[in-house]
């Protein structure tokens, strides 16, 4: 099955699905959403890969809010076939937050949440969540 068409997200590889959250702007939260929603009804097993993540360090706006409160009602929709969220944070001092920041999603949402220090390893983590799929 082809990769499907998305705003925000880029599905050139898919079923790993990546953001570059360079130039993250709250107006993206809703792409994502609309993203996130078009990957549900694709029905096939995917991973997020959140690539140059400012590794919660933003300010939070109405947006996140908002895009938090959708991760919330459609976990469960979501979670058949997301088998990870994964941010590659590259800075090492962030980690430690970012991590506790993951586990506490995890737990809450019902998905795997998971921070890597880089690409490489998110990818290899990816393809294993996805054969366990």
């Amino acid at each position: 099955m082809p990769a499907p068409a998305l705003k925000l997200l880029d599905p050139d590889d898919f079923p790993l699905v990546y953001l570059d959250a360079t130039d993250w702007r709250p107006a993206h939260g809703r792409a994502l959403i609309d993203d996130l929603e078009t990957l549900i009804e694709h029905g096939q097993p995917f991973v997020l890969i959140i690539q140059n993540s400012a590794g919660g360090n933003q300010k939070r706006t109405e947006d996140d809010k908002a895009r938090m409160l959708w991760f919330k009602a459609n976990s469960p929709r979501l979670a058949a076939c997301c088998r990870g969220i994964f941010t590659v944070l590259t800075d090492p001092t962030q980690q430690p937050k970012a991590e506790k920041q993951t586990a506490g999603l995890s737990a809450a949402m019902g998905l795997r949440f998971q921070v890597f220090a880089d690409a490489e390893e998110a990818e290899t983590q990816a393809w294993r969540a996805l054969d366990r799929a």
